[in-house]
């Protein structure tokens, strides 16, 4: 099962249960371990589930509608309940029967399958949204594929070579050091975004030499355009074109993350990357490459404004019926 409610994925190994729980199509189940990080699916189909899956099931179809009970148990609220029923800290888990007492509201029948519906179409918005997101992803990797394929596989490409003289370790700060305004710019280990902000006084010597590309410890990498920033997390790494005369930035970024990430996480391969020859294509291709790359971006950044639009509109349902 997958966190933040997207769903469930087929699992490739062998399980190491005892024995499971069988589950009819239009189930809900959820994850009883770690409530908080909130897996949840309404399941399309039979089968059996671990003993640590919870599965809930309406007893008449003409008094709760599966789906909507699976709208009622994905809100924040019943995790938020599941989470304070919890025994144990390394693998907490919820107690059953306390959640077995939770309450939701129950309006007639009509009026349940008007709210699914209300969902429903909401859902589908968001969904097409973000496979929109993730097509364009796609399109980007088709793209350098077809541009610069080639160049992995002839003999005589000219390289770079990544200088050890290019790489900076991260400073590490506070959460609570963050700020909504400033100067500078911070950005947080693991959430490949700015985390919050700094004032020039506190500490007077940014990094300002800039496009770069930004490696974080737990394989995160981005690219980051602002002239002055700081690293707030301890470990992550930066690298900067060598020659910005011969190397795109954008094209740097996906050539590392196409080519080069599936080797494992930077972190275990940093120690390689300043002597990671990296093959050059003309600047030129780079560079139209990099033109396709920003089309792209505006489209997603289009994509993800409507989504994040899309997602306020369902909290605004949430609140209207179940809050």
């Amino acid at each position: 099962m997958l966190k933040d409610k997207r769903g469930i994925k087929i699992y490739e190994g062998v399980p190491q249960i005892s024995g499971v729980v069988k589950f009819s199509k239009g189930d809900v189940l959820i994850s009883n371990i770690r409530p908080y990080l909130k897996k949840i699916w309404l399941a399309d189909r039979a089968g059996g589930c671990s003993p640590d899956v919870l599965v809930f099931r309406s007893r008449d179809e003409n008094i709760l509608l599966a789906e909507y009970l699976f709208e009622v148990l994905r809100e924040d609220e019943f995790f938020a309940f599941a989470m304070s029923t919890v025994t144990g800290i390394k693998m907490p888990r919820g107690d059953k029967d306390k959640i077995k007492s939770y309450n939701f509201p129950l309006p007639p029948i009509d009026v349940q399958k008007k709210i699914v519906e209300e969902f429903a179409a909401l859902d589908a918005k968001i969904l097409s949204a973000q496979e929109m997101i993730t097509g364009l992803d796609a399109d980007i990797k088709a793209k350098f594929n077809e541009l610069f394929g080639i160049y992995s596989t002839v003999k005589n490409y000219s390289f770079v070579t990544l200088c050890k003289d290019d790489t900076a370790s991260g400073v590490k700060f506070q959460t609570s050091e963050y700020q909504t305004t400033g100067d500078i710019p911070i950005i947080d280990q693991g959430a490949n975004d700015i985390a919050g902000y700094m004032n020039t006084k506190n500490n007077p010597s940014p990094y300002e030499d800039l496009p770069c590309v930004i490696f974080g410890d737990h394989t995160e990498i981005f690219k980051f355009e602002r002239k002055r920033f700081y690293l707030g997390a301890d470990g992550t790494k930066i690298i900067v074109p060598v020659n910005r005369d011969e190397l795109d930035a954008t094209f740097l970024f996906y050539m590392l993350k196409i080519e080069y990430r599936p080797i494992g996480g930077y972190a275990r391969h940093f120690k390689n990357l300043k002597s990671l020859k990296l093959y050059l294509p003309p600047l030129e291709l780079q560079k139209k490459f990099a033109a396709y790359v920003e089309n792209c971006e505006a489209l997603k950044s289009s994509a993800r404004a409507n989504r994040e639009k899309l997602i306020l509109e369902r909290e605004e349902l949430v609140t209207k019926y179940f809050r």
